[in-house]
């Protein structure tokens, strides 16, 4: 897995290192006028995202280096678009939707519910005499308008009242999109516990986030937005641009020897994969390819065939430029890469 750091490391080196120099044009478009201002970038002023969209423009020759083994295209000046992935989200578009999520609801059980209505309920739902996890929920907000959980699901509770139990099946057609209840049968049990009636927003102050939310005040609780914003906007042009640097790579070079070792390290690395989440549903290998992924065995083995030699591609690629550039790496800034990842993804250590 240590192709992972290099192929970080490369990204960055290849994404700030300009021959030469290279035109940046900042584009701003408002209502009533558009501005372009142009600046210099040269290899110590390496170009980063700004606001709108920013473009490096620089001139691409063909094949930079050529062996036996690899045929590889122009990795310096590459052009990128970065564009803002999280748009105009604002702060307070946080805020609304945290102030959405916390209102309450009058409750009305006194009538039917009606194809308008939105109703709290619980639900439990088995297939196959088994606890079906997907579609059991908590004192769910069920809106009678959408089709939330499963097709002819609302349909079952127009005329029922609150207080009472409802039990009914529904049956997946065999030629469903969901594959894994395609032909299958749902069994619901639903308790109606109330009609939403008015809805009533919290106020919106110091008190209330630091009684709900844990911060010491609004300032602090939308600091905190902000960052996480920031945050985001700033991992997505990241995942963004090395994306594209990894395609225009791949597209202009043209690697003709991959060794069997690093196309059976990704095979194995997808395979074991799949196998974890077969372990974590509790179902035999096959059953959940077949159920769960959609796909014959044959079918699994040529989605991970093209996958593995994608990665493989990638990896010959990489570890060329490093070469060429004298780019070097360590076990430990390895350890301390799959350290952040953890962190980023929540999980207390590596080994989780």
């Amino acid at each position: 897995m240590k192709q992972k750091i290099l192929a970080a490391m490369m990204i960055l080196a290849v994404s700030t290192t300009f021959t030469g120099c290279a035109v940046i044009k900042k584009q701003q478009t408002q209502e009533t006028a558009t501005t372009e201002t142009e600046q210099v970038a040269t290899a110590e002023q390496p170009v980063t995202a700004t606001e709108g969209m920013t473009e490096v423009a620089s001139d691409q020759g063909a094949y930079v280096y050529s062996d036996d083994s690899i045929k590889l295209g122009q990795y310096k000046g590459i052009t990128c678009n970065l564009y803002s992935s999280l748009g105009d989200r604002s702060v307070q578009d946080n805020v609304n939707a945290m102030l959405d999520a916390l209102s309450t609801y009058d409750e009305i059980k006194d009538r039917a519910i009606t194809e308008t209505d939105t109703v709290k309920i619980n639900v439990a739902a088995t297939v196959d005499g088994e606890e079906y996890t997907p579609f059991s929920f908590t004192e769910f907000n069920n809106s009678m308008e959408f089709e939330s959980i499963l097709g002819g699901f609302n349909a079952k509770l127009v005329g029922q009242k609150p207080g009472t139990r409802v039990k009914f099946s529904i049956s997946v057609p065999a030629d469903s999109s969901n594959t894994e209840l395609a032909g299958k049968t749902v069994e619901f049990t639903v308790e109606i516990i109330s009609i939403n009636g008015e809805k009533h927003i919290p106020e919106y102050n110091d008190e209330f986030v630091k009684e709900k939310l844990g911060y010491n005040s609004v300032q602090e609780y939308e600091a905190s937005i902000k960052e996480d914003n920031d945050r985001m906007q700033s991992e997505m042009e990241r995942d963004d641009l090395e994306n594209q640097i990894k395609m225009q790579l791949t597209s202009n070079s043209i690697v003709e020897k991959i060794d069997d070792s690093i196309l059976e390290k990704y095979k194995n690395e997808l395979l074991d994969a799949y196998k974890s989440g077969a372990l974590s549903s509790g179902v035999e290998f096959e059953q959940y390819v077949t159920d769960s992924m959609g796909m014959t065995m044959d079918q699994l083995n040529e989605n991970v065939e093209y996958v593995a030699k994608n990665n493989a591609t990638w990896e010959v690629i990489v570890r060329k430029i490093a070469e060429l550039e004298g780019i070097e790496y360590s076990d430990k800034m390895w350890d301390d890469y799959l350290s952040s990842l953890a962190a980023k993804y929540g999980y207390t250590d590596v080994e989780e």
